[in-house]
């Protein structure tokens, strides 16, 4: 079934990714960081798209820029999209397979956020 399909996939994030977040959000919240979070509160399996997951990461980097002219300090961006998935309309709320679709519509955002921000860089 499902879960035991999701048992054997990598990780979407890793350990040093959340390590790096855990310290940013660390010093935000002494004051030397400002913390941006901006996406998506859910999302269908049928709003998936590359250019959906651009444009919103474009939105953030844009409302970073200001932030960042604004307070002239460094910007955490977190996005939430690709993950935050709602059921489908009709018959499939209770489809287990509906994880599995959310696990690789997942995978696939990160990927173009990775890339997209690896081209920033």
């Amino acid at each position: 079934g499902a879960f035991s399909e999701l048992s054997g996939f990598c990780p979407l994030v890793f350990a040093g990714e959340v390590r790096a977040l855990h310290e940013q959000i660390a010093r935000a919240s002494q004051g030397g960081a400002f913390m941006l979070m901006g996406g998506d509160n859910s999302e269908t399996f049928d709003e998936f798209s590359t250019d959906r997951v651009r444009d919103t990461f474009r939105v953030l980097l844009q409302m970073a820029l200001v932030l960042t002219f604004g307070s002239a300090m460094p910007v955490i961006k977190v996005g939430r999209m690709g993950g935050q998935f709602s059921a489908a309309a009709g018959g499939q709320a209770g489809d287990p397979q509906n994880m599995v679709r959310a696990y690789h519509e997942s995978a696939q955002t990160l990927n173009i956020l990775r890339a997209r921000s690896e081209e920033r860089r």
